[in-house]
């Protein structure tokens, strides 16, 4: 709903490629630091990621700060969603 149909699959592809890198999904973030590292901290992809990899690990500590920031963006990001579709649609209509 933000962007045109047109441009929305090159949009996507970047996105995609960005929270694959700053998620640690095809690099190990922690090894890397600086920059990227705090970037990883303050977006939720990064946490997303680990989420998803606890089950798989031998600890499930500190699942409660990962859960945290990723249902809190995700709360954000679709009351996002929801205003731009409404502003959207509203104006269609008019």
């Amino acid at each position: 709903s933000a962007v045109s149909d047109k441009a929305a699959p090159g949009l996507c592809s970047i996105i995609i490629s960005a929270v694959g890198m700053i998620g640690g999904i095809w690099m190990d973030i922690d090894g890397l630091g600086g920059v990227l590292k705090k970037a990883a901290d303050v977006l939720p992809f990064y946490h997303g990621v680990t989420l998803a990899r606890m089950p798989f690990g031998d600890t499930l500590s500190g699942i409660s700060s990962h859960l945290m920031m990723t249902i809190g963006f995700g709360t954000a990001f679709y009351a996002l969603a929801v205003a731009i579709f409404t502003s959207r649609m509203k104006k269609d209509l008019s």
